[in-house]
């Protein structure tokens, strides 16, 4: 895996893994294998095989924090972050999954800041169109001139 040949690097842990089915370790190979390949479909499948360590006491956070990466390399900081920080609980010395947990936390920030951004820009279209006059600034909505009488 050193070498970044990770599609070998599978195969080669595949064969540890038949010789000695009950060691995690070369499992756990596999599923960093597969999980580092950009074929479709190699994170959703890493993960399944994390799922099965997570199972394992001695591969269990090891295995949480590979899935987290996963999720997160696929998009899902929500699903993540909880990973990482179960991760973090157990080894409050892990720089890593703080950090990836802080990341998910700014990407899910960001995401509902976004979202929060569209829904505005969709009511104050909506808005503009029943209110005559009203207009959107940078400082927030603005009635620049005099409603007609009513």
């Amino acid at each position: 895996m050193g070498q970044f040949e990770f599609e070998r690097a599978e195969e080669s842990f595949l064969k540890a893994q038949a010789l000695a089915p009950e060691w995690w370790v070369a499992q756990f190979n596999v599923a960093v294998a597969t999980m580092n390949q950009t074929s479709d479909g190699a994170q959703q499948n890493a993960i399944k095989e994390f799922d099965a360590l997570s199972k394992i006491p001695a591969a269990a956070t090891r295995a949480e924090y590979c899935k987290a990466l996963a999720l997160l390399f696929l998009g899902e900081p929500a699903e993540a972050k909880p990973l990482f920080l179960r991760v973090f609980a157990a080894n409050p010395g892990d720089a890593h999954a703080a950090f990836y947990s802080a990341q998910c936390t700014e990407l899910l920030e960001t995401s509902q800041a976004r979202a929060r951004c569209m829904s505005r820009r969709s009511s104050e279209s909506t808005a503009a169109k029943f209110v005559p006059g009203l207009q959107r600034v940078a400082t927030g909505w603005a009635i620049p001139t005099p409603l007609p009488p009513r």
